[in-house]
């Protein structure tokens, strides 16, 4: 579920929706209510892949190749 999070844009809801629907009906069974904490954890981990950098101190810094690419 983390991976598919990280590699997919599908929405929380349909991301859970899709794995949930994959288990066997006996792990389905024990698994909790997908509420705040399934939700929170996909959010998490879609925040930490999407992070940005932090502002440099100094002048000699290095710009990373994803956000070097332009549009031209």
């Amino acid at each position: 579920m983390k991976e598919n999070a990280i590699t997919t844009i599908m929405p929380t809801r349909s991301l859970l929706a899709e794995t949930s629907s994959k288990l066997p009906s006996e792990v389905a069974g024990q698994m909790p209510n997908p509420g705040k904490c399934l939700k929170r954890t996909i959010q998490r981990v879609r925040n930490i892949s999407e992070a940005v950098p932090a502002n440099p101190q100094t002048l000699n810094f290095e710009i990373p190749d994803q956000f070097r690419l332009t549009l031209d």
